[in-house]
């Protein structure tokens, strides 16, 4: 199925592209879209993770997917749905109150995340870098990414790499709160057209998130991997008897270890 009708049919559906959430130039999805939306809430876990609510249902009540993986935290309490993905690489994000939904079957909220598709030249082989950097004084907070993509006429490849790391933040009132933080995150897609509106897609994921301090919360993380692979066959065809036909494999899986003596 096409995903535009969802928008013409359910009035309760909200659409959010890349450029009117600016997740482009927003470090974290979960910020980017409750600043855009009317539906989408978070609590801050941290300094760098944001746990998105939607009509005040909480992570392990929402479905949450992109380009049809399912995301589940490891740990409720200190992991968040959208951790391991970046926002450089969104293309839209549909965004169903619930409580339920005709595509993805009875949850009481659901965000489906689409990532841009790998990228087609015409005109041959192409290469480009792109590199950006935010800082913030207050935690020494630096965030950085580097994005490799390019390709030529019948593939393309992204490379996405992050580091985001900090240390602890005073209040308004000089309170010093536990917050530090120490993440690299990956992302490697490589797609090629089979044929005329035929293509596979594949892709690995990865989040290296070192000790993080959690203000309020009785563990901290000491060491936390998640690692995702995603292969699919798309089928966009005009000629074909669907709009769109996705078949797909993926496996994901999240190791980690806390403690309640992290220093700060």
């Amino acid at each position: 199925a096409d995903r535009q009708p969802l928008t013409e049919t359910a009035p309760a559906t909200e659409t959010v592209t890349a450029n009117e959430a600016d997740v482009q130039t927003n470090a974290y999805l979960g910020q980017a879209l409750s600043e855009t939306t009317d539906t989408v809430k978070v609590q801050r876990r941290s300094s760098a993770f944001f746990d998105p609510n939607i009509r005040g249902f909480r992570n392990g009540q929402i479905y949450t997917q992109t380009d049809g993986v399912y995301n589940v935290a490891a740990r409720q309490d200190l992991d968040t749905m959208l951790s391991t993905i970046d926002p450089n690489t969104i293309q839209d994000v549909i965004i169903i109150p619930g409580p339920y939904g005709v595509r993805y079957g009875p949850a009481f909220g659901f965000i489906d995340i689409a990532r841009i598709p790998t990228p087609r030249y015409d005109c041959g082989f192409e290469s480009h870098v792109r590199i950006n950097e935010t800082y913030q004084d207050n935690g020494s907070q630096n965030i950085g990414r580097a994005v490799v993509f390019g390709g030529s006429q019948n593939w393309g490849y992204r490379v996405s790499y992050g580091d985001r790391r900090g240390s602890d933040y005073r209040s308004g009132d000089s309170t010093l709160i536990p917050s530090s933080y120490l993440n690299h995150d990956l992302l490697g897609e490589f797609g090629f057209d089979t044929s005329e509106g035929q293509r596979i897609e594949f892709a690995y994921s990865r989040l290296d998130q070192g000790d993080t301090e959690y203000a309020a919360q009785f563990f901290d993380i000491s060491a936390l991997t998640y690692q995702g692979y995603n292969l699919r066959l798309i089928d966009e065809d005009p000629a074909a008897p669907w709009t769109r036909l996705v078949t797909q494999g993926w496996y994901n899986e999240t190791d980690y270890t806390g403690n309640t003596l992290n220093p700060s």
